[in-house]
């Protein structure tokens, strides 16, 4: 794939341009933001973390079929970012600003080929597909977008980067995933719900809820972290739920973690 730089863009001709990835013929696009460190150093998009969140997330027989394969490796799959170069300081309008500049070459690629589904990840790549540069993706998240850049349209999700910062909610993340790929096996969607949440910050609140959890026959819980790292990132929140359209949450501050760790039971 062609590389062109964009006399336009905010960050000129900063650094290295990424390419996409994959079969260029591919009737399934993950359409990204932006390269990172990894994907910078590799010269591919998607390699780093965030691939490897994705590739979580795929149905079994899209995932790669061993572990010297890349992420997101499959025939059916290509990979292109909505920025081809990584952007520093990043803000709204800058974003928007990049975006423009790289979004007719970037286009150009998907529209080579017939597109079964997009998944569109972050706000640039949904500014990218659709040229709304007032979307929000938090709010589109979800949603599947008629487009004329494939037959069953465009699958949005928030970015997995943004699920590492501590953004959003892994199991919606995956759900969205499910949705485009629902699309493909001739299955309708399930209606988009959206879910409630309770914030649980104080000990009175925290007394009130539990009685009511310990009642139920079965509890999901997720943690979300600073990262992957269980040494240096730390723990921003617990999720609880036993319905899936509401959860509770429980943020750091109201609980300490190191009780489990002088417990003689956690100790190996």
């Amino acid at each position: 794939m062609k590389i062109a730089r964009c006399e336009d863009c905010p960050w000129g001709t900063r650094g290295p341009a990424i390419s996409g990835r994959g079969n260029p013929k591919a009737p399934l696009v993950f359409f990204a933001e932006s390269p990172g460190r990894q994907e910078i150093r590799d010269g591919e998009p998607l390699v780093g973390p965030s691939g490897k969140v994705v590739e979580a997330v795929l149905p079994p027989e899209y995932q790669r079929k061993s572990e010297d394969d890349l992420w997101l490796s499959h025939e059916d799959i290509l990979i292109i970012n909505s920025l081809s170069c990584s952007p520093s300081k990043k803000t709204i309008p800058t974003l928007r600003r990049g975006v423009i500049a790289c979004r007719e070459r970037i286009l150009s690629i998907v529209a080579e080929h017939p597109r079964k589904v997009i998944f569109a990840m972050g706000a640039g790549a949904l500014w990218s597909l659709t040229g709304n540069y007032n979307l929000k993706v938090t709010q589109e998240r979800g949603k599947i977008i008629p487009t004329d850049l494939a037959s069953l349209g465009i699958a949005t999700s928030v970015h997995p980067a943004y699920l590492m910062r501590g953004g959003g909610s892994f199991r919606q993340f995956k759900e969205d995933i499910k949705r485009g790929f629902d699309l493909l096996e001739d299955q309708v969607p399930k209606p988009f719900t959206d879910v409630t949440y309770t914030l649980h910050d104080t000990p009175t609140k925290i007394k009130k809820i539990i009685p009511k959890l310990l009642k139920q026959k079965l509890l999901f819980a997720d943690i979300e972290t600073t990262g992957y790292d269980f040494i240096d990132d730390r723990i921003i929140a617990l999720g609880i739920s036993y319905k899936t359209e509401h959860c509770d949450i429980f943020p750091r501050e109201v609980f300490d973690t190191r009780t489990a760790f002088k417990n003689p039971k956690f100790r190996p």
